[in-house]
């Protein structure tokens, strides 16, 4: 639908600060702690798991993000329809989303986004069990959003969608208490709009956060 070409980084300094959630031990991630491997006869260094819901259709599946725990954020084809999913490593559990939901990015503290594309909106999650998820608004003269990925602060990106098609890349902000903020176009070199967003990063010591996204559109 589009010919990007190329990709930057942009630098997005966020005005708040939260506590981010420690990383969790090696030891909780699917293969951790079993130590030993090869010759000794001891637990294998990892697993291999394959991504498809038990107990429903599953024609493909592909994964999209990956937290600090091992738990897995993706979709799969059902053969009608496309339906998100999220798989806890620890548990060894799985949540499925309904028709036309994709779930995109995951954070450390199991938030999710993504999008309806049914109803063309993107979407936050404020937990793998949240049956009623947040629908994230969509630049002022913008109709449809969709939502790549969320870092442990809340920061949330992805791209909004005018009548025609054209996108720009966008941000919205989760607080402490659970609010979102009416989102903002990301920044983008004069007369090259940024049109995709793709992944970000945590907050440095200064407060800045790097995401990686493509500009250009024909």
């Amino acid at each position: 639908m589009y010919a990007h070409r190329s990709s930057r980084w942009l630098a997005v300094s966020v005005a708040f600060a939260v506590a981010l959630t420690p990383a969790l031990t090696d030891a909780k991630k699917p293969g951790g702690g079993g130590g030993g491997g090869g010759d000794g006869g001891g637990a294998s260094p990892y697993a291999l798991i394959t991504l498809a819901p038990p107990g429903v259709s599953v024609t493909s599946s592909w994964p999209t993000d990956l937290n600090e725990a091992g738990n897995v954020a993706g979709s799969f084809d059902s053969g009608s329809q496309v339906r998100g999913f999220y798989y806890d490593s620890i548990q060894d559990s799985w949540m499925t989303f309904g028709d036309g939901i994709r779930v995109i990015g995951l954070n450390n503290v199991s938030q999710l986004v993504g999008y309806d594309e049914l109803n063309a909106e993107a979407l936050l999650w404020s937990s793998p069990v949240d049956t009623s998820p947040e629908v994230l608004p969509p630049l002022s003269g913008f109709s449809m959003a969709s939502a790549v990925d969320i870092n442990d602060a809340g920061l949330i990106i992805g791209e909004c969608f005018d009548a025609v098609g054209t996108s720009v890349a966008a941000a919205w902000v989760v607080t402490p208490a659970g609010a979102v903020s009416l989102p903002v176009e990301l920044p983008s070199p004069a007369g090259d709009p940024l049109a995709r967003v793709y992944a970000l990063e945590e907050a440095d010591s200064d407060g800045v956060i790097q995401i990686v996204g493509a500009s250009g559109q024909s």
